[in-house]
Formats: structure tokens, C-alpha cells, sequence
């Protein structure tokens, strides 16, 4: 709300603004000016306060001060696995590790081999770019005034898991151990819910190598008589136990 206000003597920057209601989405976070007879007093970089908590350019304001809010300047947006994402105004921020400390940083799980990077070209098409954060050096991949960086998360499947599942008592994934087998997982039939098949249990199992699916049947019972028989199966990580 653009105008004239009567503030307090002890107003600041910031209160103007907030009793102005805040910057249009049009208008500069970096760049707001100060102007006293027509002079440049002070500017203030909202940036600071926002993001670092730091209100030293916070200026107090005299009768007939403007407050001069100029368009916006370069942008970039960086979306997915950081801590703050959003569209920021870039200033003397360059490079993407840049955006990214701006951004709060990255997220435990975020993906770094295969980042993405949109970007406008001079004749007004789209391209796509892909970033390999893990290289130290790929942070530093200059940024481009209208740039949208994507960071995806890795891979939701654990590893090193075995997940039992369907009627059992306490269904969910568990620690993978060398020669671990189905009765460390299932030690007795009081683990299955009363409506389960113990002399069935179905176990999926993923090829390592190649992703290819087979399945496997074996008998609990028989299992826990006898535990170093072919019916209590070794089991492999990423094995899915079905009752």
C-alpha cells in the first residue's frame, strides 16, 4: 500500500513496511532504499534479517524520509530435498552451492548425483541440465537469472532389511544379519495372528544384479522343529516375508 503514514518517531525500515503491508512480489527484498532530501541515506537488505536474524541496517526513519522499494532483480528457485525451498532474488549469490546455503542447506536425504537445473536460453527455450553435487567442484556451476534447481531424494527402499509382512504380529522391516533365517524373524507360531497359515509362508526375493522377482514357499512349523533344515530358509537382504 503505496502513500504517505504517520509513524512513530521511533520507527524503523521494517515497521514502515510492515504498516504498508510488506513488498510486492514485483518489488526488491535487497535493495530497499532509504531517501532523505533526495539523497540515498541508507539501503537494506531484508535478506539479512530474514534469513540471518540481523537487523543492523534496520534505519531509523525522520519526518518526510520515502522509503523507495525498487523491481526486483535476478531470481532463482531451487525446489525438492533443502531446507527452506523457494524462489530467492540473488544479489552477489553466483553458483548454485550459493543458492543452495541460501536455501538453508540440504536435507539428509537429498539426492546428489543427478540434480537438475532449468534453464532459459538466450532465445527464450527451455533446457535441462544435470548436476553432479557429489563433485565439490559441481557447486560451484554458475547461476543463471531465471535458474530452477531440482533435488530429489534418494531412494526410499532400504538396504540391508528383511520386511515381514501380512498376518503376523509384529509386521515391518528388520536388521538383515549373515545367516540369518526364517525363525530369527518368525521364532514361534504365537508370532502370527491366529487367521495365518503356518505351514505357508511365502517369501519374495529380488535378484541383486538383475532386479528379477522369485518366490519361495516354506513351513513354519517345520522350520522351527527342525532349524537347520531346508524349511528354515537363509534369508537375503531385501527379502519380503509373507504370512
Amino acid at each position: 500500500r503505496p502513500g504517505s503514514y504517520i509513524v512513530s518517531g521511533l520507527s524503523t525500515l521494517t515497521n514502515a513496511l510492515f504498516t504498508s503491508g510488506g513488498v510486492k512480489r514485483i518489488g526488491s527484498l535487497r535493495d530497499i532504499q532509504l531517501k532523505r532530501k533526495g539523497k540515498t541515506v541508507a539501503s537494506m537488505d531484508l535478506y539479512d534479517l530474514l534469513l540471518r536474524g540481523d537487523n543492523s541496517a534496520d534505519a531509523r526513519l525522520q519526518s518526510g524520509d520515502v522509503i523507495f522499494i525498487p523491481p526486483i532483480g535476478r531470481t532463482a528457485g531451487i525446489a525438492g530435498r533443502v531446507r527452506r525451498p523457494a524462489i530467492y532474488e540473488l544479489k552477489d549469490e553466483k553458483t548454485i552451492g550459493d543458492l543452495i546455503a541460501m536455501a538453508g542447506g540440504l536435507a539428509p536425504d537429498a539426492y546428489l548425483q543427478n540434480v537438475k537445473v532449468e534453464r532459459i536460453l538466450e532465445n527464450r527455450e527451455r533446457t535441462l541440465i544435470g548436476v553432479d553435487l557429489a563433485q565439490e567442484q559441481a557447486r560451484n556451476t554458475a547461476l543463471h537469472d531465471g535458474d530452477i534447481v531440482k533435488i530429489y531424494s534418494s531412494l526410499e527402499q532400504l538396504k540391508g532389511v528383511v520386511k515381514l509382512a501380512g498376518q503376523v504380529q509384529r509386521p515391518g522391516n528388520y536388521p538383515w544379519k549373515p545367516d540369518m533365517r526364517i525363525t530369527h524373524i518368525i521364532p514361534s507360531v504365537s508370532d502370527l495372528q491366529p487367521q495365518a497359515d503356518a505351514r505357508y509362508l511365502l517369501i519374495k526375493r529380488e535378484d541383486a544384479l538383475d532386479h528379477t522377482i522369485t518366490f519361495l514357499d516354506t513351513d513354519l512349523i517345520t522350520a522351527l522343529d527342525n532349524p537347520d533344515g531346508v524349511a528354515n530358509v537363509l534369508l537375503q537382504p531385501r527379502d519380503e516375508i509373507h504370512a
